[in-house]
């Protein structure tokens, strides 16, 4: 499922990246870099497991910071995100 969704998160235009792996997991960096007012953040993977731990997306514009706690929660935000970007809401 991590894979999947990080996949999500490029069909978004999110830009993932994998940093380094510290302290028994490691970052998936995101950022739109649509200019400073897009959206980033990461999601934090398990080092061993390979599951996704929690997630975290940011519009600094907006003051936006929304926390995301599971696979199945950042899924359902990845998909929001693309369905409001079609919008031109998010």
């Amino acid at each position: 499922m991590t894979e999947q969704i990080i996949a999500l998160a490029a069909r978004a235009g999110l830009n993932p990246h994998r940093q380094e792996p510290y302290a028994g997991s490691y970052l998936v960096g995101l950022d739109a870099k649509s200019g400073p007012d897009s959206w980033c953040g990461s999601i934090t993977v398990g080092a061993k497991s390979g599951r996704i731990l929690r997630a975290q997306l940011v519009n600094p514009g907006k003051g936006l910071v929304r926390d995301y706690k599971g696979a199945v929660a950042i899924r359902s935000a990845l998909k929001a995100y693309i369905e409001l970007q079609k919008t031109g809401e998010f």
